[in-house]
């Protein structure tokens, strides 16, 4: 029966009710003698009415012991009395919360807050071990944090007063609840933190305390207790047979001696297991006091103090520098802890049970805040929606960012405040600390970004130009970069030191960066100019001062002159198996400024297939080889395609007769021959070259001749209009944007006459795509109105009015010759399909569907074409083995050194 308030109980006067547990309950009291407030615990009835003379004897002996001692983190007993038969505890009344509260958030603790509240109890538990009093139910919520530090509560007292076992049912373990309020008579111990001689009825000692300390500090370090289940049953189960996960693997800037300190906690073995708490806390402190010495720095190797035993060097070396068996470590463990350079040491870094690492692989997806003490990545979350993620290395648990849906290409600013991405057709800015992302212009295609000291962001905004300076705070953006002959775009800029100059990639061939050029431009001297030819991309400097870059999936570092901007030797391969996206020139790395790196692992080679597509997902083999294809159309009457074969830094067309199994090169020499189109009686293909239009037979029987002469920007094909009199196409005018313009076919002189009066407007969107209907009534094109990507119809010739045919963002438009049906390729990479009718003269597009959720390979040229039957597309397909989703990056640690070791060892 409850206590109401104004109860005596002894001397103590009832205030209120506090709360039940399996040992009774509690209130807060009044001690009337001395004038104080108190917690009065009255013991359950149920088990101090089954205790015998000799239990209760034990029982107030400890009692009487732990008031004895003195210690500033142990909650002392006041009082013990009994009234009508039953016992009570009097005890100071704390304010504060318990560990178990501040832990049900489900987030780690900081890790100085882990060590201090360890220290604190450890202590606590090593002085009343001294005094022959184990606690036997320690745990979460007998641990009080208030502003004095950790206290210990609840010492396993009653637990003594349970039913002995011998009158307990034989081979019965008894459990408490896993509810906050256990039910009376149910209290041997809170199964999660029972050691596994508990769970199997043997009595408890001091290491069943020490392990039950280990699954306290596990806890948290990670937030998530080492050994749970949705039964009892099941943690016991738990418990007996398996070994957590390594705090580290959580946790990857805990020192990996922590790794070692728990384990020992949680051997199954009793005899094992650290057997004095003292030890446990000795090793918690000098893991505290080593932190503490190197504010700010990355784990690394230690001098041993002389006092140590010789175990713990090995423990040091081991848990500082060696990877937990979650970890992907392939750093060999370089130089003995007297050499200057540290030790580099390769992490795995899980980033959350509700998030896995996104796809989006234009740019690096997980990125490292200038201070390396954050993560910014690219999110799927369970829904499948695409968003950026943060989350501090000290803690295990990420946070979506709001508003920041479809972001892409994410980059910090200097101090780590803000971070830049790409998102609906936008470059944007957000706040970590809070905020609504800020728009700063239009971004149809971004291609990374970096945020200068001075204020500015250089980007790549679109896929075929030059790099963009724009405002962090907003205003007019400038050209900073020029495309040089045959370049057809910058990208993945990097601010070199002082924020006067920049890296980037050169674009010479679409959709394979493995072999591009390197290029820099120094915004004091006016020089733009490429300091590495056919290297590779996503280049960025070191501190050690070098050139670093990825091709093929290995970063290579090559000493570099900041006086000079030029590269000084050889290139040493510094890093392997890189997930990198050759076919958009990005790579899976950043790094922080304190050298600390973070990579996402991967063995894509880009390699593609060209294959026969339908709407069930199913394919059917055209017989060629995996290569870089790209751009395939369909020849009129079905039974050849065209495509774009990229080889390094020079791409060619080719038509294959997918039956007979042969194909024709169309193009000769080196350079650039792209966006191949068919004439509609399939005896023509044209196709650019050198920014110009050219057209050849399909056979190969006559040579390539020019259709436009030269001229300041690039023109690129478009399509023909059903009947082959008018050919559409556009031209890229540098700072203007595209201009679509058709022209009459001269079949007699083999050129295009321009007709002026069938010029289209100026595109925001710079590669438009335009693409004739079947009646030669419609124009489909991609533009960038919105700020998004979007499919768009026109009437031919142009009457002013067009219509939006996708709804959540499109590119490459394909009629079908079959039906009255235009199809897209989505931004998630699926085929989509739009039926049309055309009612007064309007276009009325229905609503899109998907065709097929086979994902098509992400290119940033077409990658399908409809056969004329409309029943299946030839599509571009990636030959890599599906990649599945990851929940990890691998975190490097003193990356700088190992660079500086790499150099020093290959002689460069």
């Amino acid at each position: 029966m409850r206590l109401a308030p104004g109860e005596r109980v002894g001397s103590y006067e009832i205030l209120s009710h506090l709360g039940s547990g399996g040992m009774g309950e509690v209130y807060r009291a009044r001690d009337v003698r001395l004038g104080r407030t108190v917690a009065l615990k009255v013991v359950a009835p149920d088990l101090t009415g089954s205790a015998d003379a000799e239990l209760r004897a034990r029982f107030e002996r400890e009692a009487r012991a732990i008031a004895a001692l003195d210690d500033p983190h142990i909650c002392s007993v006041y009082d013990i009395g009994e009234r009508d038969g039953l016992l009570y505890l009097v005890m100071p009344c704390l304010e504060g919360q318990t560990l178990a509260a501040r832990l049900a958030t489900g987030r780690p603790l900081p890790l100085d807050d882990v060590l201090r509240i360890g220290l604190e109890v450890a202590g606590a538990m090593e002085r009343t071990h001294r005094a022959n009093i184990t606690h036997r139910d320690l745990k979460p919520a007998n641990i009080m944090l208030t502003s004095t530090g950790a206290k210990l509560l609840d010492f396993g007292l009653a637990k003594m007063l349970a039913p002995s076992k011998a009158n307990a049912e034989p081979g019965v373990t008894q459990v408490a609840s896993e509810a906050p309020v256990t039910t009376a008579g149910t209290l041997i111990g809170t199964v999660h933190y029972m050691a596994p001689e508990q769970v199997e009825g043997h009595e408890a000692d001091a290491r069943s305390d020490v392990w039950a300390f280990g699954t306290v500090v596990y806890e948290m370090a990670t937030g998530r207790r080492p050994f749970d289940g949705p039964s009892a049953a099941a943690v016991i189960g738990a418990i007996l047979r398996d070994q957590p996960p390594p705090i580290s693997s959580n946790q990857p800037l805990a020192p990996r001696l922590l790794d070692h300190v728990v384990a020992r906690c949680l051997a199954k073995n009793p005899d094992e297991r650290w057997q004095n708490i003292g030890d446990v806390g000795g090793e918690l402190r000098w893991i505290a006091e080593s932190r503490a010495d190197t504010p700010g720095e990355a784990p690394r190797l230690y001098p041993v103090r002389r006092s140590f035993p010789r175990w713990r060097s090995v423990a040091i070396a081991l848990g500082m520098l060696a990877v937990s068996g979650a970890a992907l470590g392939w750093f060999r463990m370089g130089a003995p802890p007297e050499s200057p350079l540290r030790a580099s040491a390769s992490i795995a870094l899980h980033l959350d049970s509700d998030v896995t690492a996104g796809t989006a692989p234009a740019g690096a997806s997980t990125i490292l805040s200038p201070d390396g003490k954050r993560i910014v990545f690219v999110s799927t979350d369970r829904a499948g929606s695409q968003i950026l993620s943060t989350r501090p290395l000290d803690q295990g648990e990420a946070t979506p960012l709001a508003g920041t849906d479809g972001g892409y290409a994410p980059f910090f600013s200097p101090d780590g405040e803000w971070v830049g991405f790409f998102a609906a057709g936008k470059l944007m800015k957000l706040r970590l600390a809070g905020g609504d992302p800020v728009a700063l212009c239009d971004a149809p295609q971004g291609r990374g970004g970096s945020w200068g000291k001075d204020g500015k962001i250089i980007a790549a905004l679109d896929a075929r130009s030059g790099l963009s300076l724009v405002p962090a705070d907003g205003g007019t953006v400038t050209r900073a970069t020029s495309l040089d002959a045959g370049a057809l775009n910058h990208r993945w800029p990097h601010f070199l030191p002082g924020g006067t100059a920049v890296l980037f990639t050169i674009g010479r061939t679409r959709g394979n960066y493995t072999s591009a050029d390197i290029g820099v431009m120094d915004f004091e001297r006016h020089v733009q100019k490429v300091v590495l030819p056919n290297a590779g991309m996503a280049p960025r400097y070191l501190p050690t001062g070098h050139l670093a870059y990825v091709s093929k999936g290995t970063l290579y570092a090559v000493p570099f002159d900041l006086d000079r901007l030029e590269v000084r030797g050889d290139a040493v391969a510094v890093l392997e198996g890189i997930a990198a996206a050759p076919e958009f020139g990005s790579a899976q790395i950043d790094m922080s400024s304190d050298g600390t790196m973070v990579y996402r692992r991967g063995a894509t080679s880009g390699l593609r297939v060209l294959e026969w597509l339908d709407s069930t997902g199913r394919t059917e083999s055209m017989g060629l080889e995996p290569a870089f294809y790209q751009f395939p159309r369909v020849s009129p009457d079905g039974s050849r395609v065209a495509f774009e074969l990229n080889e390094g830094a020079t791409s060619d067309i080719l038509v294959y007769d997918w039956q007979r199994g042969t194909r024709t090169k169309l193009t000769e020499g080196s350079g650039v021959h792209s966006d191949p189109v068919w004439s509609p009686d399939g005896q023509y293909v044209v196709f650019q070259s050198s920014g110009r239009l050219f057209w050849r037979r399909a056979d190969g029987a006559s040579p390539a001749e020019p259709l436009t002469a030269r001229q300041q920007g690039q023109q690129f094909p478009g399509s023909f209009s059903p009947d082959g009199k008018v050919f559409a196409f556009f031209d890229i005018l540098p700072g203007s944007g595209s201009l679509i313009q058709t022209a009459a076919v001269d079949v007699s002189t083999g050129r295009l006459r321009l007709a002026e009066s069938l010029a289209y407007r100026n595109w925001k969107w710079n590669s438009p795509l335009p693409a004739f209907s079947p009646d030669g009534r419609w124009m489909a094109l991609m533009a960038a109105d919105s700020g998004r990507i979007e499919i768009y119809v026109r009437g031919f010739p142009d009457t002013g009015r067009q219509w939006v045919i996708s709804t959540a963002g499109g590119m490459h438009p394909v009629w079908s010759r079959s039906a009255n049906e235009l199809f897209y390729r989505r931004e998630d990479l699926r085929l989509m399909v739009v039926p049309y009718t055309v009612t007064d003269g309007a276009f009325v597009a229905g609503r899109p569907r998907v065709w097929s959720d086979r994902r098509l390979h992400n290119l940033g040229v077409p990658s399908f074409d409809l056969a004329p039957d409309g029943k299946r597309v030839a599509a571009v397909l990636s030959a890599d083995a599906p990649q599945p989703a990851q929940q990890q990056v691998t975190l490097v640690l003193n990356f700088l050194d190992e660079v500086r070791r790499r150099v020093t060892s290959s002689g460069r």
